[in-house]
């Protein structure tokens, strides 16, 4: 048995998720599959007990990234009605501090300069996933009920949600696009309109339609934890680049910071593979080896919480759209941490690609021309993100005579210019000619 959708979206992760709670309302029949259940997230495991010291938040877990969402994304949010669903107040971001150790000079944005409170928040990602799945179940809750008040027969569409459920085959042709999906009820068929991968890197979908992503290793890995400081922060993030990559310090509640810390890949774990992924059991000492890059900014760092670390990779789809499929997120680009724009670029996929396909009604032909639209639409935003982090990726690794000081006169040039400052911030919130709607504000940015 066949079962017939408007769009499927494979993948229940935070892009996929975005995607489906700006379709929810919309005239379309979407379907999203998820391979955890409903609501499904593994519990946060107990902190070690240290003597003589602080003890991190239990919320805190291996793993954990914190996202710098810029102000755009906070302004999505608030329309897909996820804003309101993240637990503790998300930590705003009130200036922005850049850095080289060894350079002088630095550059400083500050969101009140901007006649702005903040840039955007730091919010944890699993805080973001939870919320995200609250805002989906309230729509499906919400749908249901409309549903069971229209009239029999009336065909109204509708979002499902398949979970735990997984995608088996995708069968490309004609004028829709036959995907097999295992769920607890066994292979079922599903015949789409449109099919977007939204599964991560390493996509199903994209390799079950032919659209190839290029793959660069940074031979870097990224080490994730958070920390206390003895100094207040301000709502200032930090980006401190050193001589094998970068250090991020993100405002969190209190006086604590998220820490991304990208070095060389050390003698071994050369293996950019899952095997290199995981939990750090000396959080201490990587804590007092981030303090000596970092400084003494934040004061004394102390009171790590669990650390983990993971290989970083670059991967990059030229192409996103292949026929009536369409990558977006990590399964369209998975890019080097050091800009933090990962979730920011793939909710404006997500977003845009919603735009596209409402613009372009219910009708088969409409919503696969639509993909071609949405495809020229986001190239700019994604190949001026994508060229960003790759060249601040490799900017440490160039050594050049004299180049400190060019880099520290840069710095110096840019802290004085207005115009160029401004230009930055405006890029960082995530606002451009080319900026979906739901993210747009009036004080910031007007489409034209």
């Amino acid at each position: 048995m066949e079962t017939d959708c408007d769009v499927l979206i494979v993948g229940g992760g935070l892009v996929g998720t975005s995607l489906a709670l700006a379709l929810a309302q919309a005239p379309l029949r979407t379907i999203l599959v998820e391979a955890r259940g409903p609501g499904g997230s593994a519990p946060a495991p107990e902190p070690s007990r240290q003597p003589n010291l602080v003890q991190p938040p239990a919320t805190e877990r291996p793993g954990e990234r914190y996202l710098a969402l810029s102000r755009a994304s906070m302004n999505a949010l608030q329309r897909l009605s996820v804003r309101p669903l993240l637990t503790g107040a998300p930590e705003p971001i009130r200036a922005i501090h850049v850095s080289r150790r060894g350079d002088f000079g630095r550059v400083l944005l500050s969101a009140q300069e901007a006649g702005l409170e903040d840039f955007g928040a730091v919010v944890p990602a699993s805080v973001l996933g939870r919320a995200l799945s609250g805002a989906l179940q309230a729509q499906l809750t919400t749908i249901t009920t409309s549903l069971s008040q229209a009239a029999a027969g009336a065909g109204n569409p509708g979002l499902t949600h398949l979970a735990p459920a997984r995608l088996l085959a995708l069968d490309c042709g004609g004028d829709s696009v036959t995907a097999t999906i295992e769920s607890s009820h066994g292979p079922q068929k599903l015949r789409a309109s449109v099919v977007v991968g939204a599964d991560g890197a390493g996509s199903l979908v994209a390799a079950q339609t032919g659209l190839a992503a290029e793959s660069h290793d940074y031979g870097q890995e990224a080490v994730v934890f958070a920390a206390g400081c003895s100094r207040a922060h301000e709502g200032v993030a930090y980006e401190r680049f050193t001589d094998d990559g970068a250090l991020a310090a993100l405002p969190l509640p209190g006086r604590r910071v998220g820490l991304v810390w990208t070095r060389r890949r050390q003698a071994d774990d050369q293996a950019a593979d899952v095997a290199s992924a995981g939990p750090m059991p000396d959080a201490p000492a990587v804590l007092a080896q981030v303090q000596a890059q970092f400084g003494q900014r934040l004061g004394r760092l102390h009171s790590p919480g669990p650390c983990a670390r993971f290989p970083l990779l670059r991967r990059w789809a030229a192409q996103t759209v292949s026929g009536r499929v369409v990558l977006i997120g990590n399964a369209a680009q998975t890019l080097h941490p050091i800009a933090a724009q990962g979730f920011n670029l793939g909710l404006r996929d997500a977003l845009v690609l919603a735009e596209s396909l409402l613009a372009a009604g219910n009708n088969a032909s409409g919503l696969a021309s639509a993909l071609a639209a949405y495809q020229t639409r986001r190239a700019p935003d994604r190949q001026r993100i994508a060229d960003l982090s790759h060249a601040l990726a490799r900017w440490p690794k160039v050594s050049l005579p004299g180049l400190g000081l060019v880099r520290s006169l840069g710095f110096a040039a840019l802290n004085a210019s207005t115009g160029l400052r401004q230009s930055l911030m405006l890029a960082g919130m995530g606002f451009s000619q080319d900026a979906p709607a739901a993210v747009l504000e009036p004080a910031v940015w007007s489409r034209p």
